[in-house]
């Protein structure tokens, strides 16, 4: 049996008999060397091991297999990326600052209804603001190489931290009428088990600093040569002193350290399979 969780493995268990079923029936199948128990990313490994104390397998999201194309910027205009209906202050406010340099930009869909990835490589690089810890539109857009600028864990904590999707014990996860009451404290490891002094299901309203804490761990931070601006004048700064080309060429070496880590990960769980 393979488990491979790619967006916090208990998501949709919101009583607490069923998330212990699960954290039981994982520890289970973790007993056997044939299975794997892994994640696709960095915090759903540590998210998991908090929570069960597992040693997660990481097997890296990888978009490389199916995203083709070759970034070349033959357009001037900077790619704005948000959630799909968008952010309006933070798109605003990014195209408001880069205006003051001479630089054009707009959010991705007043750009194109549809785009494709020849679409994307024409351009000169990407400002997103994510909207979870892990997405697979990040994977893409690194996958081919676009330098990609996004803000640091300074940004989110000046501005009201990176939203409800972290989180899975509540909104939108989990329906406050339809889940057991502190359904978040009572799945909390004892503090003898826990190997972490934050749990990753607590808002930024209730505290900052355990947010700050597991935003570390996200795709966005954990990967090499993304750039993280602190305020709209540091991106400004940045795009200004950056050397598009050169961090396109260190994405592109990470990219095939991160296929030959994938691969060897697959090969691995097959060869645990056969045997």
């Amino acid at each position: 049996y393979m488990y491979i969780s790619a967006c916090r493995y208990n998501l949709g268990r919101c009583l607490v008999e069923e998330w212990n079923l699960l954290n039981k029936q994982l520890k289970t199948l973790n007993k056997y060397k044939e299975n794997t128990i892994g994640a696709i990313s960095r915090y759903d490994v540590e998210y998991m091991r908090y929570y069960t104390g597992l040693d997660a397998k990481l097997v890296p999201s990888y978009g490389g297999f199916y995203m083709e194309g070759t970034y070349k910027p033959t357009l001037s205009k900077y790619l704005i990326f948000t959630v799909y209906h968008g952010v309006r202050p933070f798109i605003n406010s990014v195209k408001k600052a880069l205006q003051s340099i001479d630089i054009e930009s707009d959010f991705i869909y007043d750009v194109y209804k549809f785009y494709k990835t020849s679409d994307l490589i024409s351009h000169p690089a990407v400002i997103s603001l994510p909207y979870s810890v892990m997405s697979f539109r990040l994977v893409e857009l690194y996958a081919l190489g676009i330098p990609l600028f996004i803000p640091s864990l300074k940004f989110f904590k000046n501005n009201g931290g990176l939203g409800h999707d972290r989180t899975s014990t509540s909104e939108p996860y989990c329906d406050k009428k339809k889940s057991s009451p502190d359904l978040e404290a009572k799945m909390r490891p004892g503090f003898d088990l826990s190997t972490h002094l934050y749990s990753p299901n607590v808002d930024f309203a209730q505290d900052s600093e355990a947010e700050m804490y597991w935003l570390q761990y996200a795709d966005f931070y954990d990967w090499p040569h993304i750039q993280h601006f602190d305020s709209y004048d540091h991106l400004k700064e940045l795009l200004l002193q950056a050397d598009l080309q050169s961090i396109h060429e260190a994405m592109l070496e990470e990219l095939a350290f991160k296929e030959f880590k994938v691969t060897k990960a697959w090969c691995d769980i097959s060869s645990r399979i056969l045997s």
